[in-house]
């Protein structure tokens, strides 16, 4: 079920419920003594009716079947007209609603069964956390989230940091997901578009690009939120060859990816390669973050029918391990600006900070250039 783009006034006395009712990341993180939403699934479900932070917190995040005589009837109304709930004496959650920071986002149920590509990925994983922990806050007149999924980024950026936000997604339904939680949080300066990466942009340029793409290896597209190609490196290297079309002067694209490690051709001289006659254009930050054995992601991650096709594909490609990584990539304001590479390994209390610090010319610390 796909939820409805109802009434300003439904998705305003939605807002106001669940403020009213204190579903904030901080009081839901104390009601089940957790440190992130992303423990939620480790919890027991089941127990008493209690206070309304209670069932919602049962309904939308553990995705619990609760009776009727729970739910006031002046919420029910408006949860059923946006199509957020199902059932008539038993009341299922469509989708999962939670906060993220200062807003509210809707995703696919974890539970809900849906094996298509179409998936939309929760923004309160573990890996979109870290993404989202990772994003500047500084002011931007133009900023683009691309694979953008439930839309998270691109959401905090236009409530928090950006004139204009956009929010680029190949699949529709992410693209209807994202427009609904837009509504859900009255913001106004947010564009979602469906399209192919930067296809929705047109001649448009941006001050930012924010960027989460999937990165798993594999042989076919199964999950569109999940899937990047043989080598994982799929979308990621599209995403970095469209920065000379995309990424205005003085701009910077953030990113997160998984990227393979070959023992003769390093990842940052990669990345400058994906950047092709505009390389010189640009300054480039690599944070090395996990290593992850290729043998052992694959088995983790693959179909057991394809383990034998992908061990052949690591060994002819010599892949030995997958490397988490952060990129800043940043377009230079004056064209004969002499371009910087800096690669630096992450620490535990790493932040974003550190990483624009790395670039030296700009915030005054000592990079580390390689060849």
């Amino acid at each position: 079920m796909t939820p409805q783009l109802g009434t300003p006034r439904q998705f305003a006395a939605l807002r106001q419920f669940l403020i009213a009712s204190q579903y904030t990341e901080a009081a839901i993180l104390d009601r089940l003594e957790i440190p992130s939403l992303s423990r939620i699934v480790h919890l027991r479900t089941g127990g008493p009716q209690a206070d309304a932070l209670d069932w919602l917190i049962r309904l939308f995040l553990l995705e619990e079947t609760l009776p009727q005589s729970w739910i006031p009837t002046e919420i029910l109304e408006p949860l059923r007209a946006l199509a957020l709930v199902a059932g008539e004496e038993d009341i299922t959650a469509t989708v999962k609603l939670y906060p993220v920071q200062s807003l509210y986002l809707i995703s696919d149920r974890d539970l809900s069964g849906r094996s298509g590509a179409e998936h939309v990925f929760s923004a309160i994983s573990p890996q979109t956390e870290e993404f989202l922990q990772l994003m500047p806050q500084s002011p931007c007149p133009a900023c683009l989230e691309i694979c953008a999924g439930a839309g998270a980024a691109a959401l905090l950026a236009a409530a928090h940091y950006a004139v204009q936000s956009f929010a680029f997604d190949v699949s529709e339904r992410c693209r209807a997901f994202t427009e609904f939680s837009r509504r859900l949080n009255g913001i106004e300066n947010l564009m979602v578009k469906r399209g192919d990466l930067y296809a929705p942009a047109g001649s448009q340029t941006f001050d930012r690009i924010l960027a989460h793409p999937p990165y798993v290896p594999s042989l076919r597209t199964t999950q569109l939120f999940r899937d990047g190609g043989e080598d994982g490196e799929s979308l990621t290297r599209r995403i970095v060859e469209g920065l000379p079309n995309y990424l205005h002067p003085g701009g910077r694209l953030y990113l997160v990816a998984m990227l393979a490690e070959y023992p003769d051709d390093p990842i940052p001289r990669r990345i400058r390669r994906w950047l092709r006659d505009a390389e010189r254009e640009f300054d480039l930050v690599v944070v090395l973050r996990k290593a992850c054995d290729a043998g052992t992601f694959l088995f983790d991650n693959c179909a057991p029918e394809d383990l034998h096709a992908w061990r052949q594909f690591v060994d002819q490609r010599r892949i030995r391990r997958f490397r988490y990584v952060n990129v800043i990539v940043e377009r230079h304001r004056e064209p004969d600006t002499a371009p910087l590479t800096v690669v630096r390994e992450a620490a535990e209390d790493f932040s974003i900070a550190d990483a624009e610090r790395s670039l030296g010319r700009r915030f005054g610390a000592s990079p580390m250039p390689i060849g």
